[in-house]
């Protein structure tokens, strides 16, 4: 134990050099290991997919561990810039999956794209956004803020308002494409249970969300989890997709002056 100690005293005590080079092969390490059991847990699924599940729960979960989170938004930084890179890559893993899914013969059915009875969505769409909020407030309540790059993000000029619209809708679809529709499912298919699935895709969902802070990474953690009961009750992942995109539209255009009124960084234009 001593030993370790002492270890870990000498890396701590490192140049920052040395401790990035050693983070790095940690992360290296660990994506081998985490692409490993990947490859091997998802041996039922067609290789497509399997190749596709692999990465989600392999590949991704190690880069974004790997990627160094600044604390601060850097000067040449636009919301711009940021909403259009956020959006475009929203969309690639979103046709990725799509095109994973293909070997499956019915894309809409494999992601659960199917629109269920119209009382279903309204209901269910409903509860997801109530839940959502109470979630934010609780997090809220007790004692978690912005950090300043989630701050940061939130528009502030009328261009960057519809950018960011564009943006929560890409999220609400593409987000639950990828990560209800496609993960949950293939994990389920892959250990035999739909907890084990929404566990998964709730670990890697708030892994994605890292730059919210460790507080926003177990929210949205927690709210990715709650996004999956329509899927599980319903075989639709439609009510999540509205719920999220409704959420992520009234956090950026409504709560920002509510919730974070007093977190707020000076605006900022990108324009």
């Amino acid at each position: 134990m001593n030993a370790v100690s002492e270890a870990g005293k000498q890396v701590r005590d490192a140049p920052p050099e040395v401790r990035e080079r050693a983070s790095g092969m940690a992360g290296l390490l660990l994506g081998g290991v985490l692409i490993a059991l990947s490859w091997l847990l998802t041996g039922a699924l067609p290789w497509p997919e399997r190749v596709y599940a692999t990465f989600l729960l392999g590949a991704l979960p190690a880069a974004l561990f790997m990627a160094r989170t600044p604390d601060s938004v850097p000067e040449e930084a636009t919301r711009h810039g940021i909403y259009a890179t956020s959006w475009a890559g929203l969309w690639g893993l979103a046709a990725l999956a799509a095109a994973a899914s293909l070997s499956s013969g019915d894309v809409s059915r494999r992601l659960a794209l199917e629109w269920p009875a119209g009382r279903l969505v309204a209901g269910w769409t409903a509860l997801l956004i109530l839940a959502g909020a109470l979630v934010v407030g609780v997090w809220y309540a007790l004692g978690h803020r912005e950090g300043e790059i989630s701050r940061f993000l939130l528009p502030e000029t009328t261009a960057e308002r519809a950018h960011f619209a564009w943006l929560a809708v890409t999220a609400g679809f593409a987000e639950e494409v990828v990560f209800r529709g496609f993960l949950v499912r293939a994990v389920e298919a892959a250990s035999g249970s739909v907890w084990v699935g929404v566990a998964a895709s709730a670990i890697v969902f708030g892994l994605a969300h890292r730059y919210q802070g460790a507080g926003g990474a177990v929210r949205a953690g927690v709210l990715g989890a709650i996004l999956s009961a329509p899927l599980i009750v319903t075989g639709s992942i439609v009510p999540a997709i509205l719920a999220h995109a409704a959420l992520d539209l009234t956090a950026g255009l409504w709560w920002r002056d509510r919730l974070f009124r007093e977190t707020l960084v000076p605006p900022r234009s990108s324009i």
